[in-house]
């Protein structure tokens, strides 16, 4: 921003940029002579855009949504694979709309979560290195992938040579393949080539869409369904009911008994940072709404919790707004209570304390045969230092109390941090390891039981 009087036109058009085509972070640089200035006259703040970015609203060709409902109908094993891009084009509806309308299964990205409802029949929850194992034998599996919203990432993908086997072969007898919705043109084809390229706006293409579909009549489309949610069922995420080598408790049954207790509720914000407790936060609480899940995801920000637990709350004052972190990513902006308590955002940190960064941890517990560099953390007494902060604190050290404290936790009114100290050996799985394909996930001892 080189003046003041540029200020207004400037911010609008940054705006104009973060919100249009697909959403990101837009940086303003404002010179301390600027924001020290004094705007005197009546500003233009109309923004000007050099080269704007599809906007909302924009239409796929016909030629295109007519091809995919001609390959909805003909697929016999079809998924739908959607991500953040429905959240951010207000899709949900839509998608759910096509989902069961055709009867096809629905996976979502890590910052998908939320687009369509996890209880429903049709919910494969979410894909990837840690997601459900059924979402991703289900991809591999299906001859027709309709990517909504979502970019390829390798953290869903795996190994890109073996991702999709069976809608690259339909693909190529042209029965099949993978659809892509994508708003951004540079993101079509630039990591797995799409049968269809569906260019726009998601909403308005699925409003065009969904009138040319028909409920399928092939009974090997319910068969598909059928085998798909036993798939479900025989690999659900779960975690052992044997002690921790630690005696502590295990990070999954915190977050379990927390979802126990506001399971009934449809006004919680899960917020995280970066690391095992992301991924359980992921796996063991339902998302059913858009927006209930904020998080960094590939950006991979540790300490993103707090601050964005504190913004969610600001925006959304009548939702419960819960940030679920690890040891790790809390201590990076823990101080930031104190912004909480100054302001009267009254947030929840649900802290999984296990004294270690625990998803580098877990590589090298895998990997590098347990020689730990720089994983080990040094805590205070996190219950301590809530209450340092002017924040109530809450310390769980055993199972047997875990039911009360979690209420207790759950019912404060103020900024608070409940502290649960959780075993350091538990890794998260399922996990689809480096280099490997996602049917070639490691399931973890509790799927051998």
């Amino acid at each position: 921003v080189r003046g003041v009087e540029d200020s207004p036109r400037r911010i609008n058009e940054a705006f104009e940029i973060a919100m249009s085509g697909r959403p990101g972070p837009v940086l303003v640089d404002l010179p301390k002579d600027v924001t020290a200035g004094t705007l005197r006259v009546e500003p233009d703040a109309k923004p000007y855009m050099n080269a704007k970015p599809l906007y909302r609203g924009a239409v796929a060709v016909d030629e295109a949504i007519v091809r995919t409902a001609e390959l909805i109908a003909k697929a016999e094993r079809p998924v739908i694979y959607a991500g953040a891009g429905v959240i951010g084009s207000r899709a949900s509806e839509q998608l759910r709309e096509l989902a069961i309308k055709c009867q096809i299964p629905v996976t979502t990205t890590l910052q998908g979560l939320g687009c369509f409802d996890e209880l429903h029949p049709l919910s494969l929850h979410m894909l990837g290195m840690h997601g459900a194992a059924c979402a991703n034998y289900a991809m591999q599996q299906a001859d027709l992938i309709l990517a909504i919203g979502a970019r390829f990432d390798d953290r869903v993908t795996g190994r890109i040579a073996d991702f999709a086997p069976r809608a690259r072969d339909a693909h190529a007898r042209g029965e099949g393949g993978i659809v892509h919705f994508e708003i951004e043109q540079s993101m079509l084809d630039k990591v797995v080539p799409a049968t269809v390229p569906v260019l726009g706006d998601i909403k308005p293409n699925l409003l065009k869409l969904l009138p040319l579909v028909e409920p399928p009549t092939s009974p090997r489309r319910a068969a598909w369904v059928e085998n798909v949610g036993k798939l479900k069922k025989s690999y659900d995420f779960r975690y052992g009911a044997a002690p921790s080598r630690s005696g502590k408790m295990k990070p999954q049954a915190v977050i379990a008994e927390f979802y126990r207790q506001v399971a009934h509720r449809d006004d919680v914000i899960i917020t995280t940072g970066v690391g095992q407790h992301q991924m359980w936060a992921a796996q063991f609480f339902r998302y059913r709404t858009p927006g209930q899940w904020v998080s960094s995801g590939g950006l991979g920000t540790m300490g993103f919790g707090v601050p964005s637990a504190i913004g969610a709350k600001i925006a959304k004052p009548d939702h419960m707004v819960v940030d679920i972190d690890g040891d790790g990513s809390f201590i990076m902006t823990a101080c930031e209570m104190v912004t909480a308590a100054q302001h009267k955002v009254p947030i929840k940190v649900l802290l999984l304390n296990n004294d270690f960064q625990g998803m580098v941890k877990q590589w090298q517990d895998l990997f590098f045969n347990e020689k730990y560099s720089a994983t080990q953390q040094f805590n205070p007494n996190f219950k301590a230092l809530a209450e340092a902060m002017h924040c109530a604190g809450y310390r769980c050290e055993s199972a047997d109390t875990l039911e009360e404290t979690m209420a207790a936790f759950l019912a404060e009114e103020r900024p608070v941090v409940g502290e649960f100290l959780v075993d350091k050996h538990e890794h998260c799985y399922p996990m689809v390891p480096a280099g490997k394909a996602l049917h070639e996930m490691v399931l973890g001892p509790d799927y051998d039981a």
